[in-house]
């Protein structure tokens, strides 16, 4: 599974990468990452609201910062999908 998180990173640092490892965490799940900060490639893959959380290149969440259960829900999905 290929995750990417694009996210604006403010002086909190990311957010929907703490749910990410939050999520992760609770399904028991190890699966590595890549953390997209510059607004430029955030762009060029599309996505006009960040934070994104894309997964195998489907965008799965935009927009806002979702819930540890919504993460573990679009985790899951994916995995079915495979």
């Amino acid at each position: 599974m290929n995750i990417k998180i694009y996210e604006h990173l403010c002086c909190r640092g990311s957010t929907l990468e703490y749910v990410l490892l939050r999520a992760m965490e609770e399904l028991n799940i190890d699966i590595n990452y890549e953390l997209i900060s510059d607004m430029q490639a955030i762009l060029n893959q599309g996505i006009v609201s960040p934070p994104a959380l894309v997964i195998d290149g489907k965008i799965y969440l935009s927009g806002r910062i979702p819930s540890v259960d919504q993460v573990k829900s679009a985790l899951l999905t994916a995995s079915e999908n495979k």
